[in-house]
């Protein structure tokens, strides 16, 4: 079951730092930071609105990231912005996906330029001199998600094989940030299926788009399908012992057992959908709405 402990308002977005200390809380006009002790609020900054944010793993900085080509970085212990960069005016953000380096000392990016066609951005924190890779003609990177333990990124796209996304094959790829290489590993998903790695388990798996009325998840392995009804799915988070799955429906969000699928807890908030994340422990979650935040114990 899941016991609601504190609400946030006007929360789009909620996450905890990797040290369980500080909650970030973004909306449509600032960053606020909360202690998670006593909820009380410890910082606020209004430099990049509407933005998703991510912690380094030390806790010590944290990145926003909005859609208006705009990246901010803080030092959390001064609760000071070092830095504000705005990508070239040929090129965007794709949506929010971002993530530090395994050793905190780059920022990757995914981009995509004015033509929709991407690349992945390597930024240096300290001097923000920008390395490029694979600039091709027809790829879309779409999420990456840092591994520190491989000193990888786990990164997910699609090639594009016509002007009109008609003729699309996901991908994945390792992509080795020190070397700038990677090799893209095609599969049989649809364009419209998301691609995850849990890599505790070392097992990557697919999940249905908004965009789709039947829910599912599908192993790539073993082609393992399993149906989760006709809500949306909009967005999902494993923790971070891969032993557990949220999963952001349309109708609400759901902690699932992983990878075997079987539901623990339902929350229904009402309020629609804007993130989801756990706790370091795994023992909390966040649920950021259209309205409110939302922080919940588990008992699973």
């Amino acid at each position: 079951m899941a016991k609601l402990i504190h609400t946030f308002n006007r929360s789009y977005g909620l996450l905890m730092s990797p040290d369980g200390k500080l909650i970030a809380q973004t909306n449509s006009t600032q960053i606020n930071l909360f202690d998670t002790t006593t909820f009380e609020q410890v910082a606020q900054f209004k430099d990049i609105p509407n933005a998703k944010v991510i912690f380094s793993s030390d806790s010590k900085r944290l990145l926003a990231k909005a859609v208006d080509r705009k990246l901010g970085l803080y030092d959390l212990e001064k609760q000071v912005l070092l830095h504000k960069h705005s990508i070239k005016k040929n090129s965007q953000s794709q949506d929010y996906s971002i993530c530090f380096s395994d050793d905190n000392k780059k920022i990757i990016d995914l981009v995509y330029s004015d033509d929709l066609f991407g690349y992945i951005a390597v930024w240096d924190i300290e001097t923000w001199n920008e390395s490029r890779f694979f600039e091709s003609k027809n790829n879309v990177f779409t999420m990456i998600v840092g591994q520190a333990e491989t000193r990888n990124c786990f990164v997910s796209g699609f090639h594009r094989t016509s002007a009109d996304y008609a003729h699309t094959t996901p991908f994945y790829m390792w992509f080795d940030v020190e070397s700038g290489k990677g090799d893209y590993i095609d599969t049989d998903f649809a364009n419209s299926e998301k691609l995850m790695y849990a890599d505790k388990s070392n097992t990557i798996f697919a999940y249905s788009g908004a965009g789709k009325k039947d829910a599912a998840i599908t192993f790539l392995t073993d082609k393992r399908v399993i149906q989760l009804g006709d809500s949306p799915i909009h967005m999902v988070a494993l923790s971070p012992d891969n032993k557990n799955l949220a999963i952001m429906f349309q109708s609400g969000a759901t902690v699932f057992t992983f990878p075997d699928i079987e539901p623990l807890a339902a929350i229904d908030t009402q309020e629609g959908f804007g993130s989801i994340s756990f706790s370091p422990d795994g023992k909390k979650l966040l649920v950021g709405t259209w309205k409110n935040g939302f922080l919940y114990e588990l008992d699973l």
